[in-house]
């Protein structure tokens, strides 16, 4: 945009032809113009005061000024250029504002930069100068990798009020049992029994099976939208030596007993302990969606008592959990069917000391409330 000055009106010494591009002032008169470039409008001012009422007005463009002398471009705007030297008139020049200043200098001066942005010319490194905050506006923060937390009006993430670990619910820990070929013992605290809690094994039958539910064995209890999580301690005994024994922990398809031992056809997610053979059990991570089974080998330490814990997340992954630690992630063949908890163990040896067993100080279900 040109420059301007306040009061730049001044008075030219003598008359110009038509094709004048030098022109000299009043003695003094430079001093009062603007730097160059800028438009001016020259006149006759003795016969027309006003500027616009002279048919000869001329806006012309000074491009320097050397003290009084000015050198000039003539015809701007639209103008002609014209002869200014009528004898004994006066001619004015005045450095004010033209259409140019609104029309041209100012639209160009202000106006919107636009500029297209590629994702591949956007760097999003790890720095949080620019977040959001109560005190100006900002990137969101990284995101916490946590599902129960939430941007709050502080320009941080935390756990809603009433949201995380208390905004889901527990369902009841009380056990009903399916026992067909089978013992379910229930020790309670201060009973004077050996061992507090529930103690499941098979009766020494082959093909023998027996099954704990959480609740009713044949409703669902357990609904997969509401982010199921199970948790339990427990630990097995009497692993059979011949490798005969499975024990599950975990939810799955309550009602088919049949595929109760078919992995990869029930529906279910949990921990497996299958005796090896060598008193012990190997205890591996499993799910399965009815067409195929995903399971993790953990370890062979099922005679140790642990605190088991799976979580599915948004139907999208299983992370299972022992001790406190995760030792495996499924994201494959996970169930789709709302289910129950329950555990169960299995033998196919008629022998009393091939009995698997398993034996739960505490188990809980937890479900989302929203």
């Amino acid at each position: 945009m040109d420059a301007a000055k306040n009061f730049s009106k001044v008075s030219v010494s003598t008359g110009y032809g038509a094709s004048d591009t030098s022109i000299v002032l009043i003695s003094g008169g430079g001093a009062n113009l603007p730097s160059a470039p800028f438009n001016a409008t020259w006149w006759n001012a003795s016969d027309y005061p006003d500027p616009s009422d002279d048919p000869n007005v001329e806006i012309v463009r000074v491009t320097a000024i050397s003290t009084d002398t000015l050198t000039i471009t003539r015809a701007q705007e639209g103008t002609a250029a014209s002869t200014k030297n009528t004898a004994n008139k006066t001619y004015l020049l005045i450095a004010g504002l033209t259409a140019k200043v609104i029309n041209t200098d100012l639209p160009a001066t202000f106006a919107p930069i636009s500029h297209t942005h590629t994702e591949a010319g956007i760097v999003l490194s790890d720095v949080t100068t620019d977040n959001v905050s109560t005190t100006k506006h900002g990137f969101a923060p990284k995101a916490p990798n946590d599902a129960t937390k939430y941007l709050n009006g502080t320009g941080n993430y935390s756990v809603p009020s009433g949201g995380g670990s208390s905004n889901r619910y527990q369902i009841s820990t009380i056990f009903e049992s399916v026992t067909p070929f089978g013992v379910l013992e229930n020790h309670l605290p201060n009973t004077g029994a050996t061992t507090n809690g529930l103690d499941l094994y098979c009766n020494g039958t082959a093909g023998s099976y027996v099954i704990m539910s959480m609740g009713n064995p044949s409703s669902s209890q357990l609904i997969f939208s509401k982010n199921p999580t199970f948790i339990a301690q427990a630990f097995c005994s009497n692993p059979a030596t011949a490798g005969l024994g499975t024990v599950y922990m975990g939810c799955g398809e309550i009602g088919e007993l049949s595929n109760i031992l078919a992995f990869g056809v029930s529906q279910h997610f949990g921990f497996k302990f299958i005796a090896n053979g060598s008193s012990d059990y190997n205890i591996s991570a499993t799910c399965s969606d009815g067409t195929g089974e995903t399971s993790t080998f953990i370890a062979g330490n099922g005679l140790t008592a642990h605190v088991y814990r799976a979580v599915m997340t948004s139907g999208s992954k299983i992370e299972y959990y022992v001790d406190g630690t995760l030792v495996a992630t499924h994201t494959t063949h996970l169930p789709f069917v709302d289910e129950n908890f329950f555990t169960f163990a299995s033998s196919n040896s008629n022998t009393a000391l091939d009995q698997p067993r398993i034996l739960i100080s505490y188990a809980t279900l937890q479900l989302d409330q929203y």
